[in-house]
């Protein structure tokens, strides 16, 4: 769901009671981040040199730390504190 400023909310919804949950936030930034994510492990998926495995492995623990501060930040400034 869009909210403005290139901010999508991405929920979930109960199946019971069709309650809407805020599962998390992207912007842009974010989901170019996502998108090298997803572009390593497909990476991975085609590599079977172990040095290059290890290289690709710490690039997404360094994006994934990184995406979940942005993350949270968003929450932040859309939620409040």
């Amino acid at each position: 769901m869009k909210i403005g400023r290139g901010i999508k909310r991405n929920l979930l919804v109960c199946p019971r009671c069709k309650a809407e949950y805020t599962s998390y936030y992207t912007n842009a930034e974010i989901r170019k981040q996502q998108s090298k994510i997803s572009k390593l492990y497909n990476a991975i998926r085609m590599t079977r040199n172990k040095s290059l495995l290890d290289q690709h492995y710490k690039k997404i623990d360094s994006i994934q730390s990184d995406l979940e501060r942005d993350m949270n930040q968003l929450r932040i400034e859309v939620e409040g504190p």
